[in-house]
C-alpha cells in the first residue's frame, strides 16, 4: 500500500492498514451512495492503524501539501449508548484533525486515540472534491467538515 511514494503497509492486532475506493457519479439530488456503481472514483480513503505509517502519512501530507487550511486537537472523554442513553466513559478521547485544500481536492485528516484501548486507535485519510463527499462523511460523525468550504 502506497501513497504519494512512502509505504503504509501495516497492521496491529486487531485491523490491517488499507485503502477503500468509493465509486459515484454525484447526483445533486440524491448525492453519492445510489450511484456507487458508476466508474467515476469519487473519493478514497486511507485507514491506517499503526503508529510508524500515521507518522509517515502525517509528514508526507505536510510536506507535500504545506499547512493545513485548518487543523484542531480536541479532547474528551469517550462515550458509548446504553439503554438509548449517551454515557460518558473513563477513557479519554483525543482527536486530531487537519484539513488541506489543494486545487480542487480536500485532503480530510482525523486521528483518534482512545485511552485504554489501544485497538481502537485509527487514522483515516479521506481525499475528495465533491460536496456530497464532505456531506457523506460529515453524517457518519466525522468532525469540523464544516471548517473548509468543498466546490
Amino acid at each position: 500500500m502506497h501513497f504519494n511514494g512512502i509505504d503504509l503497509e501495516g497492521k496491529n492486532n486487531k485491523n490491517t492498514n488499507k485503502v477503500i475506493l468509493h465509486f459515484g457519479k454525484v447526483d445533486q439530488e440524491i448525492g453519492p451512495l445510489a450511484n456507487e456503481k458508476e466508474d467515476e472514483l469519487g473519493m478514497y480513503q486511507l485507514d491506517i492503524y499503526t503508529e510508524e505509517e500515521k507518522t509517515a502519512l502525517l509528514e508526507n501530507l505536510n510536506k507535500t501539501l504545506q499547512k493545513p487550511s485548518f487543523d484542531t486537537i480536541r479532547e474528551g472523554f469517550e462515550s458509548e449508548v446504553k439503554d438509548n442513553e449517551i454515557i460518558r466513559t473513563h477513557n479519554k478521547l483525543r482527536q486530531e484533525v487537519a484539513i488541506w485544500r489543494s486545487k480542487d481536492m480536500l485532503y480530510y485528516y482525523c486521528e483518534t486515540k482512545i485511552d485504554n484501548r489501544p485497538d481502537e486507535y485509527r487514522c483515516n485519510l479521506f481525499v475528495f472534491r465533491n460536496k456530497e463527499w464532505k456531506d457523506l462523511l460529515k453524517g457518519s460523525g466525522y468532525p469540523d467538515l464544516d471548517k473548509i468550504s468543498a466546490n
